[in-house]
């Protein structure tokens, strides 16, 4: 339900409550399931448990995949509620730009922040848990990591890069920056996009207790 950098800062807000041990595994952990945009496997394997059917996570690359998780699960929720007005009464792909446009706004937001920047540019790939071609789950760490060093101020724009790259179509692409672009201008949303970082950290904060 979200972007890279968006799943970094909020993992990296609630490191300490899940008692990480190994920050790169950890990072590296909560952009995994989105891998699978790259590598072709099927959804159910990154985003509906662990290896093995369980949902405990005990080692920190599986604790940053469960943080994923809740996040898209509660950013579902959120923007449901905060910006439903923006969502078109319809359901499938038109729905889906809008979200994909919001998406890149928090992005661009999340971004901003320097300890995000700082575990980006330390992207690592460690292993390939759910049996996926490593030479391309590689490639998507690798491309994570290249985007995102290629500024500190990222544009609505910029994202063509990064929706292509996640083998979204060329015309749902141009859909979404557009979308995107017109959102943007929009303060009040802007404002409201802001606040759905703090609302997913408390809400993920009181889940793990």
């Amino acid at each position: 339900m979200a972007l890279e950098a968006t799943h970094i800062r909020i993992a990296l807000a609630v490191k300490d409550q899940m008692e990480i041990t190994d920050l790169k595994r950890y990072v590296s952990g909560t952009i995994y399931p989105d891998s699978r945009n790259v590598t072709g496997i099927r959804r159910e394997l990154t985003h509906c448990a662990f290896p093995g059917g369980t949902t405990d996570a005990t080692t920190d690359f599986d604790k940053g995949w469960y943080i994923h998780l809740l996040v898209d699960e509660i950013q579902k929720r959120l923007h449901d509620q905060l910006f439903g007005s923006v969502l078109p009464n319809t359901s499938g792909t038109n729905d889906w730009i809008v979200y994909s446009a919001l998406k890149i706004i928090q992005d661009m937001q999340d971004y901003a922040d320097r300890e995000t920047q700082l575990s980006i540019k330390q992207l690592e790939m460690f292993d390939n848990p759910s049996g996926e071609d490593a030479a391309l789950l590689a490639e998507y760490y690798s491309f994570i990591k290249d985007f995102y060093h290629k500024s500190d101020n990222y544009t609505c724009s910029d994202y063509i890069e990064i929706w292509s790259g996640l083998n979204v179509t060329d015309d749902l692409v141009t859909q979404i920056i557009q979308q995107a672009e017109s959102l943007h201008k929009d303060d009040s949303i802007t404002q409201e996009i802001a606040s759905v970082y703090d609302l997913t950290v408390e809400e993920i904060v009181s889940a793990v207790k």
